[in-house]
């Protein structure tokens, strides 16, 4: 017998070739239905019924994009409901309030000061320490002189 695909003598062969890999990988769940080939007109009813779920699918979403479009929210609608809540919006933002945001860049600058010291660089650099970080030497991890 010949390895080589064979080109379908009728179009429904295909479909049936296409359901055999998942018929396989399902009939050790159900061995009773074991051997059972997909008939042609099966195979035809399931892609028609597929077909008919997708078309009333779509159906369903245009109506609610329908909706939607006739009847917008009542925020977008109406400009003083839409201004009070981005008034809302910038209140929460730390740049609004003057302290939160002084507070903000200090907390920024000590952590980019912190990162740069243990790199050796930067004006924390002398406070880390001299030379070379402290690595945790009772860590099996680090005991290869390489660490250091």
């Amino acid at each position: 017998m010949s390895d080589e695909p064979r080109a379908p003598t009728d179009p429904s062969s295909g479909l049936a070739d296409l359901f055999k890999v998942p018929q396989q990988m399902f009939a050790q769940f159900m061995p009773q239905v074991t051997g059972q080939e997909a008939s042609p007109a099966d195979l035809s009813q399931w892609a028609e019924n597929g077909h008919q779920l997708q078309a009333m699918w779509f159906e369903f979403q245009q109506e609610q994009a329908l909706k939607a479009m006739q009847n917008p929210p009542a925020m977008l609608t109406d400009p003083a409901q839409w201004l009070a809540l981005a008034q809302g919006w910038f209140g929460m933002l730390p740049l609004a309030n003057p302290e939160t945001q002084r507070r903000l860049m200090a907390d920024s600058q000590a952590l980019w000061e912190g990162v740069l010291g243990l790199y050796g660089i930067g004006p924390k650099a002398a406070a880390a320490g001299q030379g070379a970080p402290e690595l945790p030497r009772k860590d099996r991890r680090f005991g290869d002189p390489k660490w250091r």
